[in-house]
């Protein structure tokens, strides 16, 4: 079993088994041996704390696990709140149960436990959590201020006391639409002590939460040679691979590869790279040390192959904006406001959906080992061709050779004599037109090699015979 838990717009977690929705059936398509995807749905469960109600307003903002077993969720909410879940066994009727354990609020007074409506800083939104220690973890807002949760006495600090991460905007109402944006768009952990930050009009940078001073900064690729403009930044996700590698997308539709070791891009996939990216990247995420699996804003995923710097091929399934790609292996999985979540194997084949009702925000995959169900339709026989007269798939002998049988040319002196009599055409004059050329025969099949030469044939006859007009052709022709 293998356990997926979502998250959406209205607050809503979905939790489904992955084995139940992954399943393939052989059908006779007229090749042997293909198979038909059958896609089934597995029963979905929605989990909500009882004093929340379903809003927009306690939308999820982030998911995470906090421990390698996988077995603790940090759930970040608007408001903004974090919450600890935690997995259960899958005991009675529901096997994909998870329990709300805790919920701690950011940003509450003292003596009420009530946000204060005055202050600005009720509205930041988190954007990722981790685990820093058995009992803490750290939240990152889109602020720039990073926080410290402590579990066992549901308090936090703040750690960014001094100032946030990077400069703060100007202070505004609610809206977003204000000149002032949120400095952070997208952060990803790279270690528990290690995050990695980005925003628009900002270089990408990696803070060390220990002694809270940036570490390494990225650098822009350098100006257009034609208008010496610089190229815009706006970092809209981020991954990372260890401790070096770093994939950034971009709202103008380019994935960027980042070596830590120097600063500026290593490679860069779309913009003006030749390789096309439709639109602006929202999600990205490795799938292995040389894939990168990217998701756009008009629905698009792209398996990039980082060695060649080429989109191999595009998965197929998402119809709207995905929001979150995570990869379990060779697999991978993506969510999106088209309300359904869709995983690919790692050959790019689109193995199972499920519909989760609502817009999804993010997703975690549990633990344990996707397994793919081969099952077979009844009254058809594996890798049957359709139609009379085919042969089935197992009862071909591959090594056998094929009998052909022998294959006799006709000569061409005869044809050339029976055309000549039925249509009373002198060979002479037809020598004389084909000089330099063979038979039409030998000019579109040159492999022949057992026809006659007769092209050379007639100009022997017309050279020895007095065939003057071959001679002053020869002549002319020099």
């Amino acid at each position: 079993m293998v356990l997926v838990v979502s998250g959406d717009e209205t607050g809503l977690l979905k939790t489904f088994d992955l084995s139940c929705s992954i399943t393939t059936s052989n059908s006779s398509l007229g090749v042997a041996g293909s198979t038909k995807q059958t896609v089934k749905r597995p029963p979905t469960t929605s989990h909500l704390p009882e004093d929340l109600t379903q809003s927009r307003g306690n939308g999820v903002t982030c998911l995470n696990w906090l421990n390698e077993d996988k077995t603790t969720i940090a759930v970040g909410r608007k408001g903004p709140s974090v919450e600890v879940w935690n997995t259960t066994s899958p005991t009675g009727p529901n096997p994909n149960s998870i329990k709300y354990t805790k919920r701690i609020d950011l940003f509450t007074t003292t003596t009420t436990g009530v946000p204060s409506p005055t202050s600005t800083e009720m509205y930041e939104d988190i954007l990722s959590t981790n685990q820093l220690t058995s009992t803490t973890l750290t939240a990152t807002t889109c602020y720039g201020n990073v926080y410290k949760i402590d579990l066992d006495t549901n308090t936090y600090e703040k750690l960014t006391t001094d100032k946030p991460l990077v400069p703060k905007p100007p202070t505004s109402t609610r809206s977003k639409s204000f000149s002032g944006r949120t400095p952070v768009t997208s952060t990803f952990y790279l270690t528990p002590t290690k995050l990695l930050l980005g925003g628009r009009d900002r270089e990408v940078q990696i803070f060390d939460l220990e002694s809270m001073k940036s570490t390494w900064k990225g650098k822009n690729l350098p100006p257009d040679p034609q208008t010496l403009l610089q190229c815009p930044l706006w970092q809209t996700c981020l991954g990372g691979w260890g401790e070096k590698g770093v994939c950034v997308g971009t709202a103008y539709k380019e994935l960027r590869l980042y070596d830590t070791r120097q600063r500026r891009p290593t490679s860069v996939v779309g913009g003006n790279s030749g390789e096309v990216i439709e639109s602006m990247v929202t999600a990205c995420t490795w799938a292995s040390e040389n894939r990168v699996v990217v998701g756009t804003s008009e629905g698009y995923m792209h398996d990039v192959d980082v060695r060649m710097l080429k989109v191999r091929r595009r998965l197929v399934g998402p119809n709207g904006c995905v929001k979150d790609v995570k990869a379990k292996g060779d697999w991978v999985g993506g969510i999106g406001l088209d309300r359904v979540w869709n995983c690919w194997d790692g050959k790019g084949r689109r193995r199972g959906e499920v519909y989760v009702r609502q817009r999804g925000v993010g997703f975690l995959w549990g633990d344990g080992e996707i397994e793919v169900e081969e099952e077979e339709e009844e009254g058809e026989e594996e890798g049957v061709w359709e139609g009379e007269g085919k042969k089935s798939a197992s009862n071909l002998d591959v090594n056998a050779e094929d009998e052909v049988g022998e294959i006799v040319f006709s000569s061409d002196e005869e044809e050339g004599d029976s055309d000549n009599d039925d249509l009373g055409i002198n060979n002479q004059s037809d020598s004389d037109n084909d000089e330099g050329f063979g038979s039409d025969e030998e000019f579109f099949n040159p492999g022949m090699q057992t026809k006659t030469k007769k092209g050379g044939d007639k100009k022997k006859k017309g050279g020895g015979g007095g065939g003057g007009g071959g001679g002053n052709r020869k002549k002319q022709r020099r």
